[in-house]
Parts: structure tokens; C-alpha cells; sequence
């Protein structure tokens, strides 16, 4: 029967357990921190016209009905290498959860050692004795086995461990969430990539007709001014006009040239031109976009979501940090056999065990474990502003896309009718000059201010395509999930298709 002495000391030791857990309690196995929130508006402030039906924002670019656009957006997803990176990123951030999930298990290390001494054996054969030398001493070698398993465990009493694969938890789920936001972003990129590119080649399509009409006008000019029909002025104001004509030319096929090169290296491709060659045109109907209630914005959207897992794991490396500033309770077991022959030393006949109970205190190491648990701290303030400003950015996007949809689309109707004027005005101009009512000049302002309208006009379509663009992005989707699904990477880091 044990002593029941053995057990009074128990209440006595009650104060500290209590003081224990309640210290515990402070370090890594305290709950996260919430973070309040200003509680968002009912409805955003800026609206869509009523007359729009809108569609959801599942594969947006789909309501563009833009076979070449599908195109290129399901090549970026299997070629584009930003979207490789994060790919790998993400795959890195699932090992390193799977690191910190190995706190859980003991930690095993096996040992084998091999010893071979030698010796001289006889008397007086040792001089740092004061022994001589004696012929008949023989030299002998002695072998010597050490085998080993040695296994340790760190007791996890304050948490720190508990908080370590919370963290990575939190910082996987954040890399998930980064590659969702990229993918959504992906989509945009390249469809603005193309429909960048497309309006160039609009505008170089209308500005190379341009420099026809001017061409043929200069002509024209200067047969008139051989018979003496018009005059000299008339004749520079359109070699003028031809030559600016030229220079717009020039520097909109080098913004043609960038723009396709920029969207090669989306296409994970060499830059080169050509993308637009053929007759593309932007969509004649632009698709509309129903935006989600504000209360929904902060879910749908993965960029946030995002910050808000990297404010929970800067919240559990606070609390590992204060879990440091604590002693480290470890058990360590270990298992050893020691002899000449090896299969003796692997003889569970000899094998010793023993069992080690340690402590490991810190008293002085310079203030770092203090400024840790200080810089940890400070790292999760900052990142609570960073999540407070990822939200308050989402909100405005989606406010500055709604004004943009709205007044873009009305801007586009004032370029339409501005297009319009200046086709007749320009055409008043050319019958009133070659009727000889005027002279030349009404004619080049004429032309001026058609060419104007007419770039302005495709400008505004691309500028309505942008807005639609950003609207459906910034109200966030879940469409991405499927994509991912669809790819990984290979051995050699490059996306490829998955397959059943």
C-alpha cells in the first residue's frame, strides 16, 4: 500500500497549478484576437441604372462572347508563370504546415559507432610510466560497438507549439487564398491585355485610313495649285496635316508593339507582335454586372480574406513568442547497446535504457526573447491595419467601379454622338472647299476634329470594357477554384493539365 503520506502536499500545490494555467492562458493557448470591424453600409453608395439586369460574375469574361478572349485566359492559366510562382508558393506553404505539424510526435534519432584502439600489452611497456621497452610486448587492437535510439519530446505547456502549427495553418490558408486573388486577377490582366492591344489596332486601323485620305488630299491640293486654284496656304496647312498625320501613326504602332509584347509575356512567350493581325474588334454589346451587397464583400473577396489569415497567424507567432519567454519542459528516452562484436551490441540482452526528465530555464540571453515577443506583437498591430485597409480598399473599388460603369457608359453615348457631328461637319467642310466656297483651312480643322472623335470614341469603348472589368473583379468570385483544380505543376516547375 502506498503511504498516504506521499499526497499531502497536494493542496499546497494547487496555487500553482492554478498560477500555471493561468500563465498558460497568456501564451499560446489563448484564443486568436478578433478584430472589430466599422460595420459596413447598407448598400454601396453608388448604383448601376435600374434598367440593368445584370449577370453573375461566375467566368465573367464569358459574357463578352470573345472566343479569342476564352482563348488566351485558358492559356494564361496553364502558361503564365507569375501563376506558376504562386503555385509553388503555395506548395512550399503546405510543407511548411506539414513542418510545424511534426511538433506533434516525438523526435527519433538513431546513433552507430564504430571504435578501434590499440595498445601494447606485456610489462614495463608504457615510458610516461617510467616502464623500458620489452621485446617481448605485443601490440593488441581492441574493437568496440555503440548503438543507439534516442527519442525526444518537448512538452508543450504553455502552447507554443500549439500557436507554431496554428500559424502555419493560417499562413497556408493565406497562400490559398493569394493564389485564388491572383487567378481572379489573371483574368483581368489578360483581358485587358488584349482589349488594350485590339483598341491600338483600331486606332492604327482609323489613323492608316487617315493618312490615305490625307495622302489623297495633298494630291488633290497640289493639282489645284499647279492650275492656280489654291493657294499656297492650303497647300502647307495639308502637308502639315499629312505630316502629323505620319507622326501619330509611328508613335501608335509603337504602343501597338508594347502591347502585345506585354501580351506575350503573359502567354509565358518570347515578346513578339502580331497578336491583333487580323479583323478583331471590341464588343459591340457591353455585358453588365449585378454588384453584391456590401455585407457580402468582405467574403467574396479573396484578397481579403487573405490579409485576414495573416492577421491570425501574426496573432499565433505573437503568442509563440510569448510562449519562448518560459521554461521548456523535455523527455528524452534512449536506448544503447555496447560491445566488441556488433550483433552482441544489437543483443536486446544488452540493451540499457534510460529515461531523462529536463527543464531548460532562461534567465540571460540579452533581452531577445523579450524583444521577440515585443517585435512579434508590434508585427500583429501592423497587420491589423493592413486587414482594415484591405477592406476599406475593397469598398472602394467596387465604389469607384460602379461610378465608372455608370458614367462610362453615358460618356460613351456623348463620344458616339461627338463622332457623329464631326463626320458631318467634316463633310459640310470638304463640299463647301471643293466647291470653292472656302478655303483650306475649315477643311484641316474639319479633319482634326473627326480623327479626334473617332480615337476618342474607340477609347471610350475600351474605358466601359475596363470598368466591367474591374466591377466583376473587385465583387470577387469563387469560379477560381475550379481552375485550380484543373492544373498543377510538374517536376520540373511548369503548369500542365490534370488529368482523372
Amino acid at each position: 500500500m502506498v503511504p498516504s503520506g506521499r499526497f499531502r502536499s497536494w493542496p499546497a500545490l494547487l496555487p500553482l497549478m492554478l498560477l500555471l494555467l493561468l500563465v498558460a492562458g497568456c501564451a499560446g493557448w489563448r484564443p486568436v484576437r478578433d478584430v472589430e470591424l466599422e460595420q459596413p453600409p447598407g448598400e454601396f453608395q453608388s448604383e448601376l441604372p435600374a434598367d440593368l439586369a445584370g449577370v453573375e460574375t461566375d467566368r465573367w469574361w464569358k459574357a463578352f462572347d470573345d472566343p479569342t478572349l476564352d482563348a488566351l485566359i485558358d492559356s494564361a492559366f496553364h502558361h503564365n508563370l507569375t501563376f506558376a510562382q504562386m503555385l509553388a508558393r503555395h506548395q512550399q506553404a503546405r510543407a511548411s504546415l506539414n513542418i510545424a505539424r511534426g511538433s506533434w510526435f516525438p523526435g527519433v534519432n538513431g546513433s552507430a559507432s564504430y571504435q578501434e584502439q590499440g595498445y601494447l600489452e606485456g610489462e614495463g611497456t608504457n615510458p610516461f610510466a617510467g616502464g623500458n621497452y620489452n621485446p617481448a610486448a605485443q601490440f593488441a587492437i581492441e574493437e568496440l560497438w555503440n548503438v543507439g535510439l534516442t527519442a525526444t519530446y518537448e512538452l508543450d505547456l504553455w502552447g507554443k507549439y500549439h500557436a507554431n502549427r496554428q500559424g502555419a495553418l493560417a499562413t497556408f490558408r493565406a497562400s490559398e487564398e493569394d493564389l485564388r486573388a491572383y487567378t481572379l486577377s489573371l483574368s483581368a490582366l489578360v483581358s485587358r491585355a488584349w482589349y488594350g492591344a485590339v483598341t491600338l489596332r483600331r486606332q492604327q486601323q482609323l489613323i492608316d485610313s487617315t493618312l490615305t485620305t490625307y495622302s489623297n488630299n495633298l494630291k488633290l491640293i497640289e493639282e489645284r495649285y499647279m492650275r492656280g486654284v489654291a493657294t499656297s496656304s492650303d497647300l502647307y496647312q495639308a502637308r502639315t496635316t499629312l505630316a502629323g498625320a505620319r507622326a501619330d501613326a509611328e508613335t501608335n504602332s509603337a504602343q501597338l508593339a508594347s502591347a502585345e509584347h506585354a501580351l506575350s509575356i503573359l502567354m509565358a512567350d518570347y515578346p513578339r507582335t502580331g497578336w491583333t493581325d487580323g479583323n478583331f474588334t471590341l464588343p459591340s454589346e457591353v455585358p453588365d454586372v449585378a454588384p453584391a451587397l456590401p455585407s457580402e464583400l468582405v467574403q467574396r473577396r479573396p484578397d481579403v480574406r487573405a490579409e485576414y489569415q495573416r492577421l491570425v497567424a501574426a496573432d499565433r507567432a505573437a503568442a509563440e513568442a510569448v510562449a519562448g519567454l518560459f521554461p521548456s519542459f523535455s523527455l528524452t528516452g534512449q536506448l544503447s547497446g555496447r560491445s566488441v562484436e556488433l550483433q552482441d551490441a544489437l543483443d536486446p540482452k544488452s540493451i540499457v535504457w534510460s529515461g531523462i526528465g529536463s527543464v531548460s530555464v532562461p534567465i540571460f540571453n540579452g533581452g531577445k526573447l523579450w524583444n521577440a515577443s515585443r517585435a512579434a506583437e508590434a508585427g500583429w498591430k501592423a497587420q491589423v491595419a493592413a486587414y482594415k485597409m484591405a477592406v476599406l480598399t475593397a469598398f472602394q473599388e467596387v465604389e469607384d467601379a460602379l461610378v465608372n460603369n455608370a458614367r462610362l457608359e453615358e460618356a460613351l453615348r456623348h463620344r458616339q454622338d461627338q463622332a457623329n457631328a464631326a463626320r458631318a461637319s467634316l463633310r459640310v467642310a470638304t463640299d463647301n472647299y471643293l466647291r470653292g466656297v472656302t478655303n483650306y483651312l475649315p477643311v484641316t480643322i474639319a479633319q482634326s476634329a473627326y480623327i479626334g472623335a473617332e480615337r476618342a470614341m474607340i477609347q471610350a469603348r475600351y474605358s466601359l470594357l475596363d470598368a466591367r472589368i474591374s466591377l466583376a473583379t473587385a465583387l470577387g468570385a469563387s469560379w477560381m477554384d475550379d481552375v485550380l483544380a484543373s492544373v498543377e505543376l510538374n517536376g520540373d516547375g511548369d503548369l500542365i493539365e490534370v488529368t482523372e
